[in-house]
């Protein structure tokens, strides 16, 4: 028996027809259906057992304990505390050049042994392949570039010496968007599941008709000026107009019946049906009522005049949410512009699928006058339909071709749907080019990070040296973007430091033990930071958390693959890996019923493994000049992964199915100490020899000096190393714990399938506070210190 009241089953079928998921007929034969059943046993709610007196509030479910078979994800969070930043040394400070008391340089010979097929490389004729320094394959001159071995070893740094959370290579104010009918942001309060209604504040209500308003978009004079001085980067797709100026003119809108559409004449090319019509992109749209006069440019150029779309409409219905239903009619009462969405190319013939029924259109009458864009609803609705390509947004979906149209026509009229409630809260204002929009989180990157302890060393616009920590003093830094802004501010050049410590690129040094594999196709699943349930921790997994909770909703900390032998499965690590990547596909599939995913999701990969019974080996060199014996011992610290040699570093690409595990070896260490003429060198120095260079690590950190909380930073080292251990990840790997979670799983018992990410979310809203991201509490453990192994369910 269903577990929801009927009230709540009939919110949900009226968000439904709200959005023409449903036809009015059948909302009201699945009203009749609902009503004529018994309501839900009362005991299924604790909260109206005999003697407890807080009734169930309707349209609210009990929240559900997280669902364990769904708590998987091929990475892990190592946590970040901000109690446990650490500063440098007070001999780190200062211009590189002038000496350290007690400093030294080193030079540091290092063998990385692949031990899982390795791929660090670029791409040829479509596939991607390792980097050699020929660019010819057939020589085996391959190699480990050494910013990959910097990157690597400077976010294990960052671990293990308590580094501060920096935003140097994110874009940390981008501000996710959400649509979905219970969610707390797209929502009205009495459709949310699962949320507290006390605190909320932050409601778009878009399941709502008659919060929703119609307008058109158009550059200011400002916003022209800046497209003529930006064109060719807007051409490009760079930051996407998220710069300029737009005001919106007020119209009023209605609904227009697609079948009635397709039927009407009045489309100059004939389309079988609405399902036809509603999958093709929108210029294709507009061309098919009137090419002539709607579509302006050829190619690339192509600009849409929907302005110019003038015609005679007739009313034909009113759906239940009051909104009125339209066809066109040339013997109409009401003259409006015809208004179409983009391409909807998931229609699917299921029978339970959404297939949208409806596009709009806009009264020629004006309501109101023009107001100007609030700039950070421009910035939000911006990065909701574009992609983050290194520091540039470029834009995405419908989006695609719209900055390209203002570039080319400056004076274009775009047709918008918004919601205006800056009356109730000065932030909630939000529009889009579809009538159910993306609305953006009450929270962006940047305030969670903040939230979460996020730290720079800058005051008034000037770097303090004094507050710099160990791995910012070591390898350097760069503020430019913050610190020029302001008045007095160091420049470009000032608001930098140059590390002292260089990696140069690893050459293979036994070719006849490497080879490559064949070529694997695979789906490469992009992490997605905007699923707040893998990416946050606190009690509020959700960047629209409510104002009331303060700083409960954190960032989970840094993100890490737990690294595995891949031999668990009894194949060889080649043909584990070359299983799992195949897996992508198949989950494409049926997460597609069946359809094959596109080539432009997929990715063609070639590996470098081990041939003759032995494993792949780089030899580099690391430099460090005018160091601290203390940034000496971080650096061996880093690479032996404190000493211990059954832990593995993970290098280059697919670490989410087990590639790039690595073993390092220190095979030379060679000291100048700046006070000695004569150098000291070790060659492949023991265990015992290393943790005499590794101790002065420990000894800072522990200092008043380093000013922080040790004990809280040996706990996160240990959560850190637990994820080096390939015990630890076989052990994950083989209870199904490493892989990714599919958008529809299977039910236990039960042949129908659920929404994993949906259900995830849902059951991830607990009632007290939870201290890790989900996934990481109830699959691994953090072990005792000094333990290198952690337990897995116990």
């Amino acid at each position: 028996m269903n577990k929801l009241t009927k009230e709540e089953r009939i919110k949900g079928l009226e968000a439904l027809l709200a959005a023409g998921s449903i036809s009015q007929e059948q909302f009201d034969a699945a009203t009749r259906k609902i009503e004529a059943q018994p309501e839900p046993q009362a005991a299924r709610d604790p909260r109206s057992k005999p003697g407890h007196n807080k009734p169930p509030r309707p349209g609210h479910s009990i929240r559900r304990s997280i669902n364990k078979d769904l708590a998987r994800a091929p990475y892990r969070f190592v946590e970040f505390d901000a109690k446990a930043v650490l500063k440098a040394e007070a001999a780190a400070h200062g211009p590189i050049n002038d000496p350290k008391e007690g400093g030294l340089c080193a030079e540091i010979t290092v063998e990385w042994e692949s031990e899982t097929p390795l791929l660090i490389g670029e791409e040829k004729e479509g596939t991607v392949v390792p980097v050699t320094w020929s660019g010819n394959p057939d020589r085996k001159d391959f190699i480990i570039p050494g910013p990959t071995l910097r990157g690597a070893i400077r976010s294990v740094c960052e671990i293990v010496a308590g580094a501060r959370l920096t935003d140097a290579l994110v874009s940390t104010n981008r501000t996710f968007a959400v649509r979905d009918f219970t969610h707390r942001a797209f929502a009205a309060p009495d459709l949310q599941q699962g949320y507290d209604s006390k605190g909320n504040g932050y409601h778009f209500q878009l399941n709502k008709p008659n919060n929703t308003r119609a307008g058109w978009l158009t550059l200011t004079k400002k916003g022209r000026a800046y497209v003529n001085d930006n064109r060719g980067a807007i051409t490009k797709g760079d930051d996407a107009l998220a710069d300029a100026e737009f005001e919106i003119q007020p119209v009023k809108w209605g609904l227009v019946d697609a079948q009635a559409l397709v039927r009407s004449g009045w489309l100059s090319r004939r389309y079988r049906d609405k399902k036809q019509f509603m999958t093709r992109p929108l210029i294709e749209k507009y061309a098919g009522v009137d090419e002539a006069t709607l579509v302006k440019g050829h190619g690339n150029k192509r600009t849409i005049d929907t302005a110019s779309c003038v015609l005679r409409f007739s009313q034909i219905g009113t759906r239940r949410s009051e909104e009125a239903i339209f066809k066109p009619d040339g013997k109409g009462s009401v003259w409006g512009h015809l208004v179409f969405s983009g391409p909807r190319p998931k229609w699917s013939d299921h029978p339970r699928a959404i297939k949208p029924r409806y596009e709009y259109m806009f009264h020629s009458e004006v309501t109101g006058t023009p107001f100007p864009v609030p700039r950070r609803a421009l910035r939000a609705f911006v990065e909701a339909h574009s992609r983050t390509v290194k520091d540039k947004l470029r834009p995405d979906g419908s989006w695609k071709t719209i900055p390209r149209m203002f570039a080319n026509d400056p004076e274009m009229k775009l047709p918008v749907f918004y919601v205006d409630k800056r009356d109730e809260d000065g932030d909630r204002f939000a529009f889009g080019i579809t009538r159910l929009f993306k609305v953006p989180h009450r929270l962006s990157l940047r305030d969670v990070l903040d939230k979460s302890g996020l730290s720079r060393p800058l005051e008034n616009g000037r770097v303090d040296e004094n507050d710099l920590d160990m791995v910012e003093a070591l390898f350097g830094y760069v503020y430019e973007g913050e610190a020029s802004g302001e008045p007095g501010a160091q420049t470009a050049a000032e608001a930098a430091r140059r590390g002292r410590v260089s990696f140069l690129p690893a050459a293979l040094k036994n070719p006849d033990h490497a080879r490559l594999t064949p070529r694997f196709e695979t789906v490469m699943m992009g992490p997605n930071p905007s699923f707040a349930p893998f990416y946050l921790k606190g009690k509020w997994r959700d960047y629209s958390p409510p104002e009331s909770e303060g700083t409960s909703t954190q960032i989970a900390g840094r993100k890490r693959y737990p690294v595995r032998t891949l031999a668990v499965s009894g194949q060889s690590g080649e043909k584990a890996l070359a299983a799992q990547l195949q897996r992508q596909i198949q989950n494409i599939r049926d997460m597609q019923r069946g359809k094959e995913p596109g080539d432009d999701v997929k990715s063609t990969l070639q590996f470098l493994t081990g041939a003759n019974g032995e494993n792949p080996v780089f030899e580099s060199t690391i430099r460090l000049h005018n160091v601290t014996r203390a940034e000496l011992a971080l650096i061996l610290y880093a690479l032996t992964l404190g000493n211990h040699p059954a832990r593995r570093h993970a290098l280059g690409r697919a670490k989410p199915f087990g590639a790039g595990q690595t073993r390092v070896k220190i095979a030379r260490l060679k000291l100048q100490p700046l006070e000695q003429p004569k150098p000291e060198v070790l060659e492949t120095p023991d265990s015992k020899q290393l943790e005499e260079h590794i101790a002065p690590l420990d000894k800072h950190l522990k200092s008043p000096q380093a000013d922080g909380d040790f004990t809280r930073l040996a706990e996160l080292r240990d959560q850190f190393f637990a994820l080096c251990d390939p015990g630890v990840g076989d052990k994950m790997h083989k209870q199904g714990k490493l892989d990714y979670l599919r958008i529809r799983e299977p039910r236990r018992g039960s042949k129908s399938t659920l929404f994993a990410y949906r259900d995830l979310r849902d059951s991830t809203k607990p009632a007290s506070d939870v201290s890790k991201a989900p996934y990481q509490g109830d699959i691994l453990e953090v072990p005792r210190r000094g333990s290198s192994r952690a337990a897995s369910d116990a």
